[in-house]
This record gives C-alpha cells, structure tokens and sequence, in this order.
C-alpha cells in the first residue's frame, strides 16, 4: 500500500514537472555523487569533512589542483570513479538541457508548464475524454454551464487547435493512471 502511494506521488511529481523531470533527476544523481565522494574519502583516507568536501569539489569540477592530501591506491581509485560518475551526470543534465532547447520547444513548454498550473488548481472539475466532434461539444457546454473541464487528447493538431482556443487540455492517452493525474483526476 505504501509503496502504490509513493508510485502515485512519484507519477504525479513527473507529470508536473514534465520535462524537467530529466534535469530534476540529473541533479539528484549529481548531489548523490557528491554525497558519495565526500563520504567515501573521508572513510577511505580518514580525512575530515572539510578536506574531503574540498577534493570532491576539485575532482569533480576537473579544475586540476593536486590533491589536499597524498592519496592511498584505494583513494586514487575511488577518485577516478567519482570522476566518472560526476562528468555522467553532468552530461546527463547538459543532454536533457539541450534536448528542451534543439527540439524547440521551450516556448511550448513553457505555455504547457503554465496550463498545467492552470489544471492542477482546478477542483471538481470534469475530464473530457476526446476532442472530436462529440467531446468538442461536450467541452463547451460545460463551459456554457459555468464550469471548468480539462480535455485529454491525442491527435497533436486538435491539441493545437484547443492551445489557440484556450482549452484547458494534455495530450496522451486518457486509460493512462499518469496522464489522469495529470488532469486533476
């Protein structure tokens, strides 16, 4: 049970944040190799916080600076693997960042970032399953009616057309647990 309910907070977490779910992760791997480091050279070489917190800091910024102190074999391995998990999540973060801005779209993203607010301030409120001819009809009575809905869609030219209309809407697939939550279900 507790773990569905860590599922659904995780999945409600990814949904919010949308694309920056990829950063968000790239910079808790980053922290937790920096953790990592800091604790790991202070049990391999015994060193105190600030010397370990010191050579994670110039390890892991490749400034190059010799070492605070002379390191063991195991210190020089364990040192070679924070290295390579630090430029990893680097990397990863510089990719996820990249991806957001070769693609286009942040403009977009931004515009779905801020529906999204929109969306999850909303209360008892209706999902509309469909833009088609039918769910187009329903969305405006129940706007007509005074109420609020959100319009889950698939075909990315009718998501267009309800952007430029101002409906709120996501696109996806409305038999997905996430996309619901993400609508406020």
């Amino acid at each position: 049970m507790a773990f569905r309910n860590l599922h659904c907070r995780l999945l409600a977490l990814k949904a919010h944040l949308g694309t920056y779910w990829s950063m968000l992760l790239g910079a808790l791997f980053s922290f937790i190799v920096a953790a990592t480091g800091v604790a790991g050279f202070m049990l391999i070489e015994g060193w105190d916080f600030v010397s370990a917190f010191y050579m994670v800091v110039i390890t892991l910024s490749t400034v190059g600076y010799l070492e605070v102190h002379e390191l063991s074999a195991q210190g020089r391995m364990f040192a070679a693997f924070l290295i390579i998990g630090g430029v990893g999540s680097f990397l990863y973060i510089a990719a996820a960042f990249a991806q957001v801005l070769v693609e286009g779209r942040l403009q977009v993203l931004w515009g779905k970032r801020r529906m999204q607010r929109q969306i999850s301030k909303l209360r008892d409120h209706f999902i509309v399953c469909g833009y088609g001819r039918i769910g187009s009809i329903v969305s405006q009575e129940i706007k007509n009616e005074g109420h609020e809905a959100v319009v889950i869609e698939q075909d990315p030219k009718l998501i267009e057309i309800m952007e430029q209309e101002g409906v709120l809407c996501i696109e996806g697939d409305a038999t997905s647990d996430e996309i619901l939550l993400m609508a406020g279900s």
